[in-house]
């Protein structure tokens, strides 16, 4: 099933009960849809790959889709190589003195930066200039470029178009629940007997939880396997 982001809004106004062109501005009912876009990545990652040469240094840039790298694989040497992290008193592994082979290790540091903490042996004296390395990881995924893009087509799967629909409606809900605390316009309500009440805040915390009944029900994301 092929949908588009105008397909994507008409079913955000009937989730919210609402017609077109009214309560809710295309502005945002556009932040609402993006915003569900990345809150559905834990559970349906975007698999991408990306082939990078490094440059000068030891360390590599991501594109800028990158939501979490998931592996590098050195394509010279034919290895996948160790993600460790800096902890004190933690010692890296050490290559073989002898054979010149092994693992070398990278981190991720600063943010979407791939960051060697070892030269490979097989490239001692060079370092890693120029050498080609396939990244896997998980990208945002594809969003409309504005509100008015309404043949962009959906990239993300079917799957978890209740899940989108139920976050965007709430996030849709946000401006008006908090004008509604602003105002304390529920202070004086005695018919529940909880002057603090907020329907929307309630509305709000019942969607986010369809949103994650919806998601939990994706089949669990196992990472890549090399």
């Amino acid at each position: 099933m092929s949908l588009n982001y105008a397909d994507l809004k008409g079913m955000l106004l009937h989730t919210l009960g609402a017609t077109e062109g009214t309560t809710y501005s295309d502005a945002l009912l556009y932040e609402s849809v993006i915003n569900a876009f990345d809150a559905i990545l834990p559970w349906v990652p975007n698999q991408a790959i990306a082939d990078l040469t490094s440059g000068s240094g030891m360390d590599m840039t991501m594109p800028d889709d990158c939501y979490r790298i998931e592996a590098v694989y050195d394509l010279e040497d034919g290895l996948v190589l160790e993600r460790t992290h800096i902890t004190a008193n933690k010692q890296m592994p050490k290559q073989s003195q002898t054979t010149r082979t092994g693992p070398y290790n990278w981190v991720e540091y600063p943010k979407n930066h791939i960051n060697f903490l070892q030269v490979p042996y097989s490239n001692v004296g060079a370092g890693v200039e120029g050498r080609d390395f396939r990244v896997f990881y998980i990208a945002y995924w594809d969003k409309p470029t504005d509100k008015d893009d309404d043949t962009f087509v959906l990239t993300f799967p079917v799957s978890a178009l209740a899940g989108v629909l139920y976050w965007a409606a709430a996030h849709c809900l946000v401006p008006g629940a908090t004008v509604s605390s602003q105002i304390r316009q529920f202070n004086t309500r005695v018919d529940s007997g909880q002057p603090t009440d907020n329907v929307l805040e309630q509305e709000i915390k019942f969607l986010r939880g369809m949103f994650l009944d919806e998601m939990n029900r994706q089949p669990k994301y196992i990472g890549p396997s090399l």
